[in-house]
């Protein structure tokens, strides 16, 4: 499992501010690596997953309970077994609480 890392302290005022729910990559295209940062507007059970266009799961990213908050994870185009992942259009689903977003990337050596 990647390791997730809170960046809330980053962008945050020093007062209350709101949080909605959003997920998004960066670079996209990308390779070797992509961000995917997201926010959780309440604490949640998270679940980040890559999937194939195929949709047979590549790796799970996150797999934890999480507080209100903005995250960051990095794929490393790898799958759970360490293998490289072949060029392609990936997928990737965040499952947090009643939320649910995907979206897609572009893994391109």
């Amino acid at each position: 499992m990647a390791a997730t890392k809170p960046v809330a302290a980053e962008f945050a005022p020093e007062t209350e501010f709101d949080l909605t729910f959003s997920v998004g990559n960066y670079p996209n295209p990308f390779n070797p690596s992509t961000t995917i940062r997201y926010t959780l507007p309440e604490a949640s059970n998270v679940r980040l997953i890559i999937y194939n266009i195929l949709g047979q799961q590549v790796r799970t990213l996150v797999n934890t309970a999480q507080s209100r908050g903005i995250y960051s994870v990095q794929w490393d185009g790898r799958d759970a077994y360490g293998r490289q992942a072949a060029t392609g259009v990936y997928i990737y689903r965040l499952e947090a609480s009643a939320n649910v977003a995907t979206r897609n990337m572009v893994f391109a050596k």
